[in-house]
């Protein structure tokens, strides 16, 4: 399968408040990309599943243009985190988040009033 890339544009109100999706698609979510700067440094922006409504990742907009690589904790049949041990310590096991025929959403609130912002999605 191969990775494909959405560029999602979205437009605040007024109140700093905006939201836009990208395409239906299946896989895992690979990346996540705010491709401006414009929304301001306050404010949020989450990105869920739209179906499942389950939470990928939310930050702050940044100055920069940052990647994130959104990565969930693996579980256990009772709900525990799954850990694997190193020399300085414990980590949690981590995989990706998985999309089935549902869209990514992406939700601005309390940003910069009246301003397009640009989102990159990669699903693979």
């Amino acid at each position: 399968m191969y990775p494909r890339c959405y560029e999602v544009s979205i437009t605040t109100s007024t109140a700093g408040a905006a939201t836009g999706y990208a395409p239906v698609d299946h896989g895992r979510v690979l990346s996540i990309q705010y491709a401006s700067t414009t929304l301001g440094t306050t404010g949020s922006v989450a990105y869920t599943n739209e179906t499942t409504t389950e939470a990928i990742l939310t930050k702050a907009p940044a100055a920069s243009k940052p990647v994130y690589y959104p990565r969930p904790a693996v579980c256990t049949s009772t709900g525990g985190s799954v850990i694997f041990s190193t020399g300085a310590g414990t980590r949690s096991v981590r995989d990706y988040f998985y999309v089935s025929d549902h869209r990514v959403k992406i939700a601005a609130t309390a940003c910069t009033a009246s301003k397009a912002a640009t989102f990159r999605v990669t699903i693979g």
